[in-house]
């Protein structure tokens, strides 16, 4: 049994995902990937905290959470705060809900008349002030059951997880458009900030072909990113840009390229400062998570000119 701790830990690195085609396998748990803010709940002597992946501070933001505040003392839980429109994750909500906390604070509104979040619990970290990550996480989930059962309704939700049929559950969140499925060792410890493979990540992705009409130099006269456009609705516009993925033979193939159709404007209404525009005759490939509310790719990977 794990030493007593004195005081609870301010904060845990997250263990982390890693990503991967989706498999099937008896010996993985496999739950939805929420589509939310990754958060500690941090329940100490100090009261009841919770903490951001990058340690920001939630706890005042998300007010109606409180209720985590009856959980034991000396526990820290992992989850997700995520905001939920007819059962679904519902992240574009969520980011509406954060951004009430820009301005200044006298121009905060009462964060308890906007659409209320719910917090999923997916791991337990600490029970009793003893730390509990060595231990399997099918015992860890156990107790998370246990730990959270009284808690259980419209703000607290226990992440619901099977074994088996990972593959099927996949499809099915696929099917439904949502952003993808987690799968964790069943005998697996917990590893504070490491992307050991014992959690992997199933994650669905879309792809579009887009027009190049421009891009972004980097400070040594590389590319930064290309500024995309593709037809939305029977109607072409600008649906932001990319970076990642670009590999240093497409960066080449294409700075080569540019000089011969270069453009004084943009052929679509696009207001980016340090943009260089393009005739649109380069085509592209792009993976994405889901479109924003605004139409632009949320998540963009360079996958190959077309």
């Amino acid at each position: 049994m794990p030493a007593r701790s004195k005081l609870l830990p301010a904060f845990v690195e997250p263990m982390l995902a890693t990503l991967a085609s989706p498999f099937e396998s008896d010996r993985h748990l496999y739950e939805l990937k929420w589509d939310g803010f990754r958060s500690l709940v941090v329940n100490g002597g100090d009261g009841c905290r919770l903490v951001g992946r990058r340690k920001t501070d939630f706890t005042a933001r998300f007010p109606e959470l409180d209720v985590l505040g009856r959980l034991p003392k000396g526990t820290i839980l992992d989850g997700e705060i995520v905001h939920l429109t007819n059962g679904r994750p519902d992240f574009a909500a969520l980011l509406k809900r954060e951004r009430s906390w820009s301005g200044s604070a006298k121009q905060k509104p009462d964060v308890r008349r906007l659409s209320p979040v719910t917090f999923v619990a997916f791991d337990l970290l600490y029970e009793s002030g003893r730390s509990i990550m060595d231990r399997p996480l099918i015992d860890r989930r156990e107790r998370l059951a246990q730990v959270t059962a009284k808690l259980i309704g419209p703000r607290v939700a226990l992440s619901e997880a099977r074994t088996g049929d990972g593959l099927a559950l996949f499809k099915h969140v696929a099917d439904l458009g949502l952003e993808g499925v987690v799968a964790k060792r069943l005998d697996g410890i917990y590893e504070p900030g490491s992307r050991s493979g014992s959690w992997v990540k199933f994650k669905r992705r879309q792809e579009v072909v887009c027009a190049i009409i421009g891009y972004e130099p980097n400070t040594t006269g590389g590319l930064k990113s290309l500024l995309l456009a593709t037809d939305v609705d029977g109607d072409v516009r600008f649906i932001g840009k990319v970076g990642s993925g670009i590999g240093d033979a497409a960066n080449r193939e294409l700075l080569a390229k540019f000089p011969g159709i270069s453009s004084r404007q943009p052929v679509v209404p696009c207001k980016m400062p340090h943009a260089r525009w393009l005739r649109p005759v380069l085509f592209c490939r792009v993976s994405f998570a889901e479109w924003t509310n605004d139409r632009r790719l949320r998540q963009p990977v360079f996958e190959a000119m077309v």
